[in-house]
């Protein structure tokens, strides 16, 4: 990719014999919407599988003084795998009220398909923002109403914010409650362990997970037994061993194990993301739409890499969508020349979407 227009009738004025494609910044912006798409698209059936989300937001302004909130959900894979995965930017503009975040955090959800998001959202993790914790009209009370858990969903402030807030909020037995490294090492400690969490755990989501208490324990008993006799020594150790075994042996504590890792204790990763929101949107790129913004955070914040990512609707969408030019021999024909420069003239017509100054950049390929 180059952002010189000139390149292709320049190779072709020297007598490169080069195909070329000529494209405009509006068939740029579809080429990039598609792959942010595709990406989504993955990650909409990945979170459709989990059964449970954490949700983590945060806002900022950007270089124009525009409040972007960043979204991120937390999930745990069937195979045990934690993820915490960006899904898109909320424009709030001048309007920063509670309603306005929880709607559009609700429209969000709604664009990219996740319509069941109040069935599977257990928990939400904030700074310490008024506009987030009000009592009674910050959007964490807003989502309570909205949630199927109501009351149950969990709110946990950031670490990285508020330590000691966080401390009071969330029971941090939970955080390592599976993690086999920090299990006691007698067995007569480690019968009881943890069984009182468990029941908590169970009383606060019952209205969620539906999930008899004596049949729940003993499965954890179970689990913790088989742990140690296994040597599990992490949380992927747990998941496996589930997994492996008779599907109702765990079938109850498989559900709150997921539920568990799903609760979020720090919104750092809304930090990050508002961090590559700054790197991206910069004071010579203020004009990005925010379609195209949103996009290319999809692109850039995305775990995908050129040798994972199928890349053939975007490429069929590009020769879709472009104006070829004439491939003769030596220099470039008349027909060739009046092609391109009406191109030209049509791209460079209005100001950059990308450029808040008077030059215009342009897209071409090569190949």
């Amino acid at each position: 990719m180059s952002s010189y227009s000139e390149d292709i009738p320049l190779l072709k004025r020297l007598g490169v014999n080069v195909g070329g494609a000529y494209h405009s910044r509006e068939g740029g912006t579809r080429i990039m919407q598609s792959i942010a798409r595709a990406i989504s698209g993955e990650l909409r059936a990945k979170l459709q599988s989990a059964e449970f989300w954490g949700l983590l937001f945060d806002g900022s302004e950007d270089i124009t003084k525009t409040e972007q909130e960043i979204v991120y959900i937390v999930s745990v894979s069937s195979n045990g795998e934690f993820t915490s995965d960006f899904i898109g930017l909320i424009e709030l503009g001048a309007d920063r009220t509670a309603q306005a975040i929880t709607d559009g955090l609700v429209r969000l959800f709604q664009d990219i398909g996740l319509d069941d998001w109040t069935t599977k959202l257990v928990a939400v993790c904030t700074d310490g923002a008024a506009v987030n914790v009000g009592m009674y009209n910050g959007v964490v009370p807003k989502l309570r109403r909205l949630a199927v858990v109501g009351d149950s969903l969990v709110h946990i402030l950031c670490t990285a914010h508020t330590l000691e807030n966080c401390a009071k909020s969330a029971d941090r037995n939970v955080t390592y409650l599976f993690d086999p490294s920090t299990w006691p090492q007698e067995m007569q400690d480690l019968h009881s362990f943890g069984n009182a969490t468990v029941c908590s755990i169970l009383k606060k989501y019952e209205a969620t997970l539906q999930l008899d208490k004596d049949t729940t324990v003993t499965e954890w008993m179970r689990l913790k037994q088989a742990g140690k006799r296994l040597g599990a020594s992490s949380v992927y150790d747990l998941v496996q061993i589930v997994n492996t075994s008779n599907p109702d042996a765990y079938s109850n504590i498989n559900k709150v194990v997921k539920l568990s890792l799903t609760l979020p204790l720090s919104s750092a990763a809304c930090e990050r993301g508002l961090s590559h929101l700054n790197i991206i949107k910069t004071k010579y790129r203020s004009r990005l739409s925010h379609a195209r913004l949103s996009a290319l955070m999809q692109i850039h914040l995305s775990t995908q890499t050129t040798e994972t990512f199928d890349p053939k609707h975007a490429v069929d969408l590009w020769m879709e969508t472009n104006r070829r030019l004439n491939q003769g021999q030596g220099g470039a024909s008349a027909a060739s020349s009046s092609t391109m420069q009406e191109a030209e003239a049509e791209d460079s017509g209005g100001d950059s979407e990308e450029n808040s100054g008077g030059d215009s950049e342009q897209c071409c390929i090569k190949y």
